[in-house]
């Protein structure tokens, strides 16, 4: 049966009913489950909604329709059942010839079946925040933004509840800027009445910085500490909690940073002066509370005293010092003058201090210990210096990076070879090597070098430790040579003839004739000659005896002693005739 239709249009129509039509939500609104139509034309409907078919010939609403019966429905004088897509999303409604036994796409009708609402996400503005494990903090007035997503019909409306309050619809960002806690919950309705799940979340707003205080123990009088106090602190927070109390101590030539922990600060390593002590507390959104500041001097009634190197001097993981260093000892004390310092050899007898000395010329390490009074006997703790005496200069070596052959008192390198220092010192270790070439200025030696130019450089360098410690000059002649070798060849006798061989006119020998070859080298000298003969390359060890007769074309390569090379090229005939 043929239907010769104007047009088909597919009306869907949902059927509102107490079981599927309606839903109640919190805020006692309805949400419909519908169709809607976007600005495409992209039909979408609700997945729990029936579903039933009309045929139009005409697209206009009010024209007359035939509500389409399925195969699912036997009896005929009853409603069509829906039809039932099983799955949600993306489908296609066409017709199905049963004679020609495929689909005509143009006649395809396509539908979205929406069975997901919206999911909300949460994006509040960068502010610090802290869980406790129960709580959720916020350090900053806060800006909420939601984020709602609907993949398919799209999103319609939006409503939050704010502690509880009757849902609202939201529209713009919120800010919360009041000390207090905050308990949301948002849930979001798609446009074919899909409510998605409902969205909460918790936190509190803290705008206040914790309150510090302080506390002393130990000797004091007024402000003035002894070196036996002890300052701690505590702080209080009544919402996140405090995180951490920052200080710092301050004095004219010291300074400290840190955060307490529970152990009170001690001045026992600190010298005398005025100091000042700044400290806040910080909770865990990062409230700070405006710093405090308590005022003291600290009063160490013995001497501040030291040792100290007079002349050369190099600390490494020992201290080194030269023969020519002196020892010098000093104390001060900040109420009363200093009475005496007195000190010793490691294992030898006080003595008192008058001027600065020299140690005994003994190669190793020293050890001092001193200590100070003041005119009221406030004696100081004993102290040591311990020192290298390194009376020993570095020692300094040439090497060579590439070609090089020692020549009697010459050293042969090319060009290409690199020249290195490389100097060791037991003590104190090497501060510098210097050397000089020629008659140019000494150097300082920082990376190894080439020599390019061809000739003869004398050099003299040294090296010197760390406490100038100063090697005797050492002296070497090194000669550039970028010369290769001159080869030469001749034959056990002169030939009996000429032969024109294109433009060139070789010589006859006859077979048995001898072919001697040789290279000579005015520097570094010829380290190696080798010959191509026929194809293959062979070291050169003597005579080369010829009878096979015919054109011989041979390839000649000789190399200096540093790695300069030359070759020679030339051709002859062996024969009987000519």
């Amino acid at each position: 049966m043929k239907f010769n239709l104007f047009f088909l249009i597919i009306i869907f129509l949902l059927k509102l009913s107490n079981a599927f039509g309606m839903e109640k939500n919190d805020d006692h609104s309805v949400l419909e489950k519908k169709i809607y139509v976007d600005e495409n034309k992209n039909v979408f409907i609700n997945y729990k909604a029936p579903l039933y078919l009309r045929l139009s010939t005409s697209p206009d609403e009010s024209a007359p329709s035939v509500l389409w019966y399925n195969e699912g429905t036997k009896d005929r004088s009853q409603a069509p059942k829906p039809m039932d897509f099983k799955t949600p999303g993306k489908h296609h409604v066409g017709h199905f010839h049963s004679n020609r036994k495929m689909i005509d796409p143009s006649t395809n009708f396509n539908l979205y079946l929406d069975s997901r609402g919206p999911f909300i996400s949460y994006d509040y503005s960068d502010v610090p925040e802290y869980f406790d494990g129960h709580d959720l903090y916020m350090g900053e007035p806060v800006t909420l933004t939601l984020k709602i997503e609907d993949k398919l019909s799209g999103v319609k409306k939006t409503f939050i509840s704010i502690n509880e309050s009757p849902y609202q619809e939201y529209l713009k960002p919120i800010s919360f800027d009041k000390e207090k806690s905050y308990d949301l919950t948002t849930y979001s309705i798609d446009n074919v009445g899909n409510r998605s799940h409902d969205k909460n979340i918790n936190f509190i707003v803290d705008l206040t910085a914790p309150e510090t205080s302080y506390f002393i123990q130990g000797l004091r009088v007024k402000d003035n500490f002894s070196d036996g106090v002890t300052v701690g602190f505590k702080s209080t927070d009544d919402v996140s909690k405090v995180k951490s109390i920052f200080y710092e101590i301050i004095s004219e030539k010291y300074n400290r940073k840190g955060f307490y922990r529970k152990n009170p600060l001690t001045f026992k390593k600190l010298p005398d002066g005025a100091y000042k002590i700044f400290y806040y507390g910080l909770d865990h959104v990062l409230n700070k509370e405006e710093p405090k500041k308590i005022e003291f001097y600290l009063d160490k009634t013995p001497p501040v005293f030291g040792a100290s190197i007079e002349g050369d001097q190099f600390q490494g993981k020992k201290l080194y010092v030269s023969h020519r260093s002196k020892i010098k000892l000093t104390a001060e004390d900040a109420k009363v003058p200093v009475k005496k310092i007195i000190w010793k050899y490691k294992n030898g007898v006080y003595k008192s201090y008058g001027k600065s000395f020299s140690l005994p010329k003994v190669l190793g390490e020293h050890e001092i210990s001193y200590k100070a009074v003041d005119q009221l006997n406030n004696w100081t703790r004993k102290k040591k210096l311990k020192v290298v005496l390194d009376l020993l200069p570095p020692f300094v070596e040439q090497k060579f990076e590439g070609p090089y052959i020692p020549v009697f008192e010459k050293i042969f390198v090319s060009k290409n070879t690199r020249i290195i220092f490389d100097a060791k010192d037991i003590g104190s270790g090497v501060k510098e090597i210097r050397y000089k070439i020629n008659d140019d200025a000494e150097k300082v030696y920082d990376s190894s070098f080439k020599l390019e130019k061809e000739g003869t450089y004398n050099f003299n360098f040294h090296s010197i430790d760390n406490v100038n410690n100063e090697q005797t000059m050492n002296k070497s002649k090194i000669v550039v040579d970028n010369t290769p070798p001159e080869i030469f060849h001749h034959f056990s006798n002169t030939g009996f003839g000429k032969v024109k061989k294109g433009e060139d006119e070789l010589t006859v020998y006859f077979p048995g004739s001898r072919l001697f070859l040789a290279a000579s080298d005015k520097k570094s000298g010829t380290k190696s000659i080798s010959y191509k003969l026929r194809g293959s390359l062979k070291t050169y060890k003597g005579p080369l005896e010829l009878w096979r007769k015919g054109l011989y074309e041979v390839d000649v390569f000789s190399k200096d002693r540093v790695g300069n090379s030359s070759m020679k090229s030339f051709s002859f005939i062996i024969g009987n005739k000519i």
